[in-house]
């Protein structure tokens, strides 16, 4: 539901005090950056690969942006998963810092993709803030870099809508009432980590994961506890990319529309997500015109029990159907190759063959389960 001026103006009346500080405290702070900003992990992108399993056909090599205090550690356990299913994911720790900009950390993006990412044109997979750092990058800076590394595909996950005033308002107000101290401390200490948990554990469990939550498996080391999990954050991360997203936008300063790009793109929302509110991704899904997918059960990390099932299988199926084939030319593979590459991997489950495995048969048409199992068997 669309909120009135009126209504909004009077949520925020009782909170001028603090919008004003946000407004004139961030912008006066960003000036003493050079010389007091700390960066966190280190000055340089760093990343780990996960390999696809071997002997499968090429697909598009998957890109994975953290959100605010996080790293690409977050995204080992979905890369495990998707290398089962014949993808490479390039997991990144973009450096951080309390004064870093949005511009900054796409050209960090940009810069890894050039130097690193080749077996075709990459898809982006951006969670968070991350997913703001996606959107710019796919409206600004991917219109100029090689056809053969622009990106083939945007996956915006749990993503903050970069573009919504609204929208950023919104998800403000709603943390300042459940925890106004953390919100305040980001601001005084100008540290966007503060805002999401980073010396409040509670506020943490309750922000990233699911109500009932004590461990998860997401960062692909086994179960750990959400105390473990917690340590990993980053103690920094920058208190300005929401506001220059913003400023991008409602300047008219973007290069590109959604519709400019003429790639695929999908949004991904978390049913139980604790910071970005179904509002918020519904706004990013409208802005980019794309499918709305909402994974039922998880926070806002994807990382609750159960996410192997349900937020690896749908984003399989949506990458095999728009990009598995790698894209090295600038064109998009939505032909009728396309559509037969999405009909030849199917899903194997039976106790005789183990753990879920894709199985490639060229064919045409779906085959049902029971039909290929049989011929399976038969073959044998």
């Amino acid at each position: 539901n669309m909120i009135t001026v009126v209504e909004l103006a009077t949520q925020l009346r009782p909170l001028l005090p603090i919008a004003l500080a946000i407004a004139g405290g961030t912008g006066a702070l960003r000036y003493r950056a050079d010389s007091t900003d700390l960066v966190y992990p280190t000055s340089e992108v760093t990343s780990f690969v996960v390999g696809a399993r071997p002997g499968g056909r090429p697909k598009s090599p998957l890109l994975f942006v953290h959100g605010c205090a996080h790293g690409g550690w977050v995204f080992r356990g979905l890369a495990q998963e998707l290398s089962a299913h014949g993808y490479e994911s390039h997991c990144l720790t973009l450096p951080k810092s309390k004064f870093k900009t949005l511009e900054q950390y796409t050209a960090d993006i940009g810069g890894y993709i050039a130097a690193h990412v080749d077996g075709g044109r990459p898809v982006l997979l951006g969670h968070s803030q991350g997913g703001v750092e996606v959107q710019h990058y796919l409206l600004n800076e991917n219109v100029d870099v090689p056809p053969d590394k622009r990106a083939a595909a945007g996956v915006l996950l749990a993503s903050a809508a970069g573009h919504s005033l609204e929208s950023s308002v919104r998800i403000v107000l709603s943390l300042l009432r459940l925890y106004p101290l953390a919100v305040l401390r980001s601001i005084v200490d100008s540290n966007g980590a503060e805002a999401v948990g980073i010396n409040n554990l509670e506020m943490m469990k309750s922000t990233m994961f699911a109500p009932g939550t004590t461990v998860t498996t997401v960062c692909g080391e086994g179960e750990e506890t959400l105390e473990a999990y917690a340590k990993r954050l980053s103690p920094v991360d920058s208190i300005l990319v929401a506001g220059d997203a913003l400023k991008h936008h409602r300047a008219g300063r973007n290069k590109s529309t959604p519709k400019d790009l003429g790639i695929p793109t999908l949004t991904v929302a978390a049913e139980k997500d604790g910071i970005i509110p179904a509002f918020a991704t519904d706004s990013v899904a409208e802005y980019w015109g794309n499918e709305l997918l909402t994974i039922p059960g998880q926070g806002h990390c994807f990382g609750d029990a159960g996410w192997e099932s349900t937020v690896v299988p749908p984003l399989v199926r949506w990458l095999d159907a728009n990009v598995a084939a790698p894209q090295n030319d600038g064109s998009s593979d939505t032909g009728e190759a396309g559509k037969m590459h999405s009909h030849a991997m199917l899903v194997v489950e039976d106790v005789d063959f183990g753990r879920n495995e894709y199985v490639p048969f060229q064919m045409d048409i779906l085959y049902t389960r029971k039909e290929l199992l049989d011929a399976m068997r038969q073959s044998m």
